[in-house]
């Protein structure tokens, strides 16, 4: 049987021509993967058992929202969206300098100035109320090491220690901490004139005590509560299940993108050639200039699996976005992630390409080297067909 091929007396292909090629087939190829991806996704997004994982998930996190914002370590707004923490800091500056103005019927205050804003008491200060209240209150539910940080003096001494104590009325005077007028008026005048640095520094240093105060309450009920983290728990439980199986679809069809592009069209379209060298007028043949075997297409398919797996963390991003990196950047085992091998396989590709310039009679990659293939250039054989032909 005749094994020899059009391309079997073709010289081999430049470096950079089949650099173009490759890097054609690599688009073509996450293409298709993504188009597989997509069809995957639209069939098992619609399956009872996706229904039901999602609807899991989402009554875990909606647990978790509103155990937050019982404790008022999170608030919404008119529209159920949850504030960013800035917003709450500002609701509470602005609120508790509003509401020692109107406690000492200061007659300089302007009411348009402090409009959409609340005045801040015991009532809706969320850092009191989760310090003094729903902390103490639940005790039982934290950790022996978070349990002493709580109640109305622990609240008081922190936040005077991180701004500074007189900014507050005495406990004498008032067991909840109001601003003193003197600061109110000076944070007051801030808001009225932003160059007003006094009132600025008051303004940040309370801003900042406030903050802090925040960022723990929610790093403390994320880290020592219980019942959240029982609930934190199962949450991830349950994104795990949906993880994997996104991953399952991300490799199946991976596999099947490779498996349709590297060896069934490379058979389909004879010589090896892929659509880009087809379209490039390259064929491949085995090392003893022959058509290849089927052990050539076994070998280049496990060698372009191992190679492109950046294919899988691409697609990801493509569908998810910056969510995704939670996806790819997940540990498959050890701490490989798709993200690491995606690095990992770019670096093998470059590694790849470089060999093919140091192989200066078939400028074979390293892939090629592995599957005793050679890329060979058609061009010229085509140009002298057309010429004899006339």
């Amino acid at each position: 049987m005749d094994k020899t091929t059009y391309f079997s007396k073709a010289e081999p292909a430049k470096p950079t021509r089949k650099l173009a090629a490759y890097f054609l087939d690599f688009l073509i190829a996450l293409i298709m993967m993504i188009g597989l991806f997509g069809i995957g996704e639209l069939i098992f997004n619609n399956t009872p058992a996706a229904a039901s994982d999602r609807q899991a998930i989402n009554e875990v996190y909606q647990e978790m929202r509103d155990l937050t914002l019982s404790s008022k370590m999170a608030q919404a707004d008119s529209n159920g969206r949850l504030l960013g923490q800035n917003d709450i800091v500002l609701n509470y500056v602005y609120g508790a300098t509003y509401e020692s103005l109107k406690r000492n019927n200061d007659p300089t205050i302007s009411e348009s100035l402090y409009e959409g804003y609340k005045r801040v008491d015991s009532s809706n200060d969320n850092c009191f109320y989760y310090y003094v209240n729903f902390k103490t209150e639940n005790k039982e539910g934290y950790t022996a090491s978070s349990q002493e940080s709580s109640g109305l003096s622990f609240y008081r001494q922190s936040l005077a220690l991180l701004s500074q104590e007189d900014y507050f009325v005495p406990v004498e005077e008032s067991e909840y901490p109001y601003l003193t007028l003197d600061i109110a008026k000076t944070i007051n005048e801030y808001f009225i004139n932003d160059s007003y640095s006094i009132g600025y520094n008051a303004f940040r240093r309370l801003s900042q005590a406030y903050a802090s105060l925040l960022k723990d309450g929610v790093k403390d009920i994320q880290s020592n509560y219980e019942p959240f983290l029982a609930l934190q728990r199962r949450y991830d439980e349950k994104s795990a299940q949906i993880y994997n199986g996104k991953t399952i679809e991300l490799v199946v069809s991976y596999l099947v993108a490779l498996a349709i592009y590297y060896v069934l069209l490379p058979v389909l379209l004879k010589d090896g050639k892929t659509l880009s060298f087809k379209m490039m007028s390259m064929g491949v043949v085995n090392h003893r200039n022959e058509r290849l075997s089927w052990y050539n297409y076994l070998i280049k398919f496990v060698i372009n699996v191992l190679e492109s797996l950046s294919l899988i963390a691409i697609t990801g991003l493509v569908f998810f976005g910056v969510s995704a990196l939670e996806l790819v950047g997940r540990n498959l085992f050890g701490s490989v992630s798709f993200l690491s091998i995606a690095i990992f396989s770019f670096f093998v590709m470059f590694v790849d390409f470089m060999i093919s310039f140091a192989m200066r009679n078939t400028s074979q990659t390293l892939t090629e080297l592995a599957s005793m293939e050679i890329v060979k250039d058609g061009k010229m054989f085509n140009t002298v067909k057309k010429k004899d032909l006339v």
